[in-house]
C-alpha cells in the first residue's frame, strides 16, 4: 500500500502568504508605529505656538507699521485705483514678523 500525501483543504488553517500580503503587513506595521509614536509624543510635540507681532506692536504711537516704503506705495496705488481712502504712513516702516510682540501693544 502506497503512502498518501496529505494536502491542505480549502479553508483549513492559514494559507501561505504572498509577497504582496507581506508588503501590506509591513506598511500597516509602519503606520501603526507612527500612530504609537504620535501618542507617546503628546499634543505639545505635534504642534508649536508661534507668536508674531502685529502690525501695530512697534509702529509709532501703535499705528500701522509698513514693512517697506514700496509696500506702502503699492497699497497707496491700490487705494487710489479703487477710490477708497488712502492709507497713512504715520506708524512708520520696518515691520518684521519674526520679531517679538510688544507687551505694551493695545
Amino acid at each position: 500500500m502506497a503512502a498518501r500525501r496529505k494536502t491542505a483543504s480549502r479553508g483549513a488553517g492559514p494559507q501561505p502568504q504572498t509577497r504582496d500580503d507581506r508588503g501590506v503587513e509591513d506598511r500597516l506595521a509602519g503606520i501603526e508605529a507612527e500612530l504609537l509614536d504620535a501618542l507617546e509624543i503628546g499634543p505639545a510635540g505635534l504642534y508649536e505656538v508661534w507668536r508674531a507681532p502685529c502690525r501695530y506692536c512697534w509702529g509709532r504711537a501703535h499705528l500701522y507699521q509698513w514693512t517697506t516704503r514700496r509696500e506702502y506705495h503699492e497699497a497707496l496705488e491700490r487705494a487710489v485705483a479703487r477710490g477708497v481712502p488712502r492709507p497713512h504712513a504715520d506708524g512708520g516702516f520696518g515691520y518684521r514678523a519674526d520679531g517679538a510682540p510688544n507687551s505694551a501693544c493695545p
